[in-house]
């Protein structure tokens, strides 16, 4: 008996999650249906910016994301482009700096 070995080369390619990936896995946890996901929605354009707003990054801070994903929210859904005071709003990942919120020791 004549045993042949045969070899087939296998190549498996491991990819990051990207930060969409990410900001989509903590909301989707913690906001069991939310409709972040559906276009024409509140939190779908809070969704949307804050993956544009983070970019590619290596680290995503949960606590972070849910507080800006919660107060995105808030915005799109009061119109929050066309509010009297509106700095920093949607324009930096530290939401402790948007203008009338205020954040303990912990952020």
């Amino acid at each position: 008996i004549t045993l042949a070995a045969i070899i087939i080369p296998v190549s498996v390619i491991l990819t990051r999650p990207t930060t969409a990936e990410k900001i989509n896995y903590i909301i989707a946890e913690k906001f069991p249906g939310s409709k972040h996901e559906k276009r024409n929605t509140p939190q779908y354009d809070a969704f949307n910016s804050l993956t544009n707003t983070y970019g590619e990054r290596e680290i995503i801070n949960d606590r972070k994301i849910l507080s800006q994903y919660g107060l995105s929210v808030l915005y799109f859904n009061t119109n929050g482009n066309t509010w009297t005071k509106q700095i920093d709003w949607m324009n930096t990942t530290d939401e402790c700096s948007w203008y009338g919120v205020t954040c303990g020791s912990t952020g």
